[in-house]
């Protein structure tokens, strides 16, 4: 059953309502998203409905003084919302010992109050349910006409500290699965699949013998792609939320490919992996790793361990997106629970989906995306008393090395401490003059965090709730404000350009715009090689591919007038460039790349008339006016004076002493002029016949 985004969004509110937790904003969202939505308002109800599902929960244990008290946890949830997620945990669990190590009945009780249709089908849409109960007590809850047998349970530590306190249904319920199907996210309601005996149900939710005892809790498996890190972890928080996580790492057929195609890739990778392991052995655990078919090294990895199921975060190009589907798939006709999670985005795509009025299937233009970003909330998930590592002996395989992949040691630090290094020093140091550093490639105070990004050592959550405290400290004078927040605007582009992929997978092969997928590029051009060379004439050009082929790097800016070079100058098709980058990039993020090409050769997101063709030599003269940073990387120029670039005389002849003689530099390869003019003519006859 195919549900759209915002009626998931409705449903997470809907569950925020019946904890306490929703905000007046997200009470207004859900409100609005009823009068509209018959299907929501008969299913879900209204607000008042659904926070009477906690309080008549609340009088399991017969005693009228449940419901101040619950009422109590509500406003105690509300005032520590702003000190963060793990201080309101901190204090609701003070509130779950005072509750429930109290008096305790000797036997179990049914509810006293039964519950509306309403409010049945908001408990039952909602997977597990805070609560304040005994620790080991079964109860029966009636709702309606029938009786759904469920497990209260308080799970502690070994010193007896409660860590959380659920209900939750027994395995013979039937449950909420979430499945990413295509381009969105789906609910499917399903009954799940017989559990064996002496195991508890596929999902994670531990089962009650016949005497109503709580069997014991089974390990949940985590599998990581690109998040190498431990801290604020989507990913690790869903998994360690069902279990004790095993943490795995699988290298397949996919990944071994992606890391071939670049060295320095690979060499990162590798760094990061030695990264990682390093501080799961520093909590007493460590990264089981797999070589072959995620399927059959998670399945064994799960068996020898007895997990009850496996999680890992989402992919945004289109090829990862249906491999995690046929993988989910796989999983789950082996009895495991299989959970995608995004964690890439600082914001998901289908929160930012749910706040269109249209068909919420994202947004294909960037100004009002970036409004919905901005007013969306990033979510936080530092949870260090339930990330928990189960103790197990499963077998391993060794860690990755760059001889694997025939790359060479990395030569630039990996690993989550190097990236929140890096991010703090930005912050710190470069955010305030990042206005003038975006475009000037020789003043190059850029954060530097693409790498630390694509392979997850850093969240992206992490570093939007960092600039905004940047932006948001009193005593930043207005330029240091207006850095900021042209750095946050940046950065949302990489959410954008992931949610673009994910409800438009397509678009990793073909154009997101219908009118341009026919129009005819070059696949070649006789001066192909020169530009992937570095060699066209054009010194902004040159400079930036050389730079990006001896560091794995280029600045942003040049990637734009560099890529224009290419689509425009040589009319060559855009998925060449994507492809040929692939082979020097340290960062590995497909979405990403094809989202950028198609905005720079005019047949992506970006909604102007025409595309925005760069003039090389103009660019250079603007952003590069000195030179320095063609000079950094361009050696026949480094003493050649500006005027003598282009064959005019110069008036010093000193500059033009080197100790050795330079080769000569290229002359430019194509008239831009003329070649621009040339395709814009192309392009407007094609969009005017389409």
């Amino acid at each position: 059953m195919r549900v759209a985004p915002e009626c998931l969004s409705a449903e997470r509110l809907a569950g925020a309502i019946a904890l306490g937790e929703a905000t007046d904003a997200e009470r207004g969202r859900y409100r609005a998203h009823l009068a509209r939505c018959a299907r929501c308002l008969d299913q879900l109800g209204g607000e008042r409905e659904i926070e009477r599902v906690m309080i008549t929960v609340a009088h399991a244990r017969d005693d009228e003084r449940w419901e101040p008290r619950l009422a109590g946890a509500r406003a105690a949830r509300r005032g520590v919302r702003a000190a963060g997620i793990a201080t309101a945990v901190a204090a609701l669990l003070v509130l779950v010992v005072a509750v429930s190590w109290g008096e305790r009945p000797k036997t179990p009780t049914h509810l006293r109050a039964p519950l509306s249709a309403a409010e049945s089908r908001a408990l039952a849409a909602l997977d597990t349910q805070t609560f304040a109960a005994p620790a080991g007590r079964a109860e029966s809850l009636t709702v309606g006409a029938s009786t759904i047998s469920a497990s209260l349970r308080v799970t502690v530590d070994g010193r007896g500290v409660p860590l959380r306190c659920t209900i939750e249904r027994a395995p013979a319920i039937a449950r909420w699965t979430r499945r990413s199907v295509g381009r969105r996210c789906t609910r499917a309601y399903r009954r799940p699949r017989p559990a064996a005996k002496g195991n508890a149900e596929p999902g994670g939710s531990a089962a009650a013998d016949r005497n109503g005892r709580p069997m014991a809790e089974r390990p949940f498996v985590y599998r990581f792609t690109k998040d190498l890190r431990l801290d604020d972890h989507a990913g690790l928080a869903a998994a360690a939320a069902r279990g004790a996580v095993i943490p795995l790492l699988v290298i397949c057929s996919s990944t071994s490919a992606r890391l071939r195609r670049s060295p320095r890739r690979a060499a990162y990778f590798c760094a990061a992996v030695a990264a990682l392991d390093a501080e799961l052995r520093e909590r007493g655990s460590a990264l089981v790793v797999r070589r072959g078919e995620p399927a059959d090294a998670i399945v064994s990895v799960a068996r020898a361990a007895q997990a009850s199921g496996v999680a890992w975060s989402a992919g945004y190009d289109g090829a990862a997106i249906e491999r995690d589907r046929a993988l989910q798939m796989q999983l789950e006709e082996q009895g495991l629970a299989a959970l995608i999670v995004h964690d890439a985005p600082a914001v998901p795509p289908d929160e930012t989906a749910a706040a269109r009025s249209g068909s919420g299937v994202g947004y294909r233009a960037f100004a009002p995306y970036f409004d919905a970003w901005c007013a969306a909330p990033v979510a936080s998930y530092e949870y260090p008393l339930l990330l928990r590592f189960a103790a197990t002996t499963t077998s391993s395989q060794a860690l990755p090395s760059p001889g694997e992949f025939d790359a060479r040691e990395c030569d630039v630090a990996a690993g989550a401490v190097a990236a929140r290094r890096t991010l703090e020093r930005f912050l710190r140091e470069d955010a305030p003059h990042y206005a003038a550093a975006a475009t000037d490639p020789a003043n190059d105070r850029t954060s530097h965090l693409s790498a630390h990004l694509s392979f997850g050592t850093i969240s992206g959550r992490a570093v939007a709730r960092a600039a905004a405290v940047r932006l948001n400290d009193p005593f930043a004078i207005g330029e240091e404000r207006l850095s900021v927040r042209l750095f946050l605007r940046a950065f949302a582009h990489r959410d954008f350009f992931f949610q673009l992929a994910w409800f438009h997978p397509e678009t990793g092969a073909q154009a997101l715009q219908e009118k341009m997928r026919d129009f005819q590029w070059a696949q070649t051009h006789p001066a192909l090689e020169a530009w992937r060379e570095g060699a066209t004439g054009y010194p902004l050009v040159d400079a930036g591919v050389r730079q990006l082929r001896a560091t794995g790097w280029m600045h942003p800016h040049v990637r734009a007038v560099a890529a224009s070079f290419l689509c425009f100058d040589l009319g060559v098709d855009w998925r060449i460039g994507v492809d040929e980058w692939d082979r020097w990039l340290i960062e590995d993020d497909e979405a990403l790349a094809c989202g950028n090409w198609q905005w720079i050769a005019g047949v992506g997101a970006d909604m102007a008339q025409y595309p925005r063709i760069y003039n090389p030599e103009r660019q250079r003269r603007r952003y590069d006016p000195a030179g320095a940073y063609v000079r950094r990387w361009i050696g026949e120029l480094a003493h050649v004076p500006l005027d003598r670039w282009y064959g005019r005389p110069s008036q010093s002849r000193q500059l033009a002493l080197a100790l050795e003689p330079a080769p000569a530099y290229a002359k430019p390869v194509v008239d831009h002029g003329l070649a621009a003019r040339n395709f814009l003519r192309r392009y407007r006859q094609h969009a005017s016949k389409a």
